[in-house]
């Protein structure tokens, strides 16, 4: 069986409070992308925090070679501040969810489908013969629905969808908050 890497997570610290928060998170997500700055696929940011000066970058890979070693400048309107970054932990920006999806969307595909909801490591239960409802990692779910949006346009390359397969998307005992993503 297949085993599903967890992403690699770093916590910034000083980040500078001269913008507005989307800026922001656009600029430190720019900031560890490029790879002058020892940077990846970044999956999400996460910013603001409940600690001012604080961010998570959350990038695709489980490894990130020298991300943490690098001296970090993070370059805002041309004016340029230090930032620290350190490994954190993936629940430390984590939550579980709980959504439903419509297999009817994949009909050509629905085994593979099943394949990639147990490679995430969702839990799934039939609410009938078109719909699952799934239990996981929130961060896994975006990872999830990239991966059906292709599977989707594949099944439909020569015509547009613009309806989703995903419906109802609930955290468990969590509250999104400002700035939250879509599954």
């Amino acid at each position: 069986t297949e085993v599903i890497m967890e992403p690699m997570v770093i916590e910034v610290h000083g980040v500078p409070a001269i913008s507005s928060h989307d800026r922001m998170t656009d600029q430190l997500k720019i900031h560890f992308l490029k790879r002058s700055n020892c940077g990846g696929d970044v999956l999400m940011v996460i910013y603001p925090t409940s600690t001012p000066g604080q961010a998570f970058v959350i990038f695709e890979s489980p490894e990130v070679p020298k991300v943490l070693e690098w001296k970090h400048i993070l370059e805002v309107d041309s004016r340029f501040y230090p930032i620290g970054v350190k490994k954190a932990l993936l629940s430390e920006v984590d939550m579980p969810v709980e959504t439903s999806l419509d297999l009817s969307m994949f009909p050509k595909q629905e085994n593979t489908v099943l394949k990639c909801l147990v490679y995430y490591g969702f839990n799934v239960k039939y609410i009938n013969a078109d719909h699952v409802q799934l239990h996981g990692s929130f961060l896994k779910l975006k990872l999830l629905r990239s991966k059906l949006m292709q599977l989707q346009d594949h099944e439909h390359q020569s015509h547009e969808s613009s309806s989703t397969a995903f419906h109802n998307g609930t955290t468990l005992g969590y509250g999104m908050g400002r700035n939250s993503v879509d599954p």
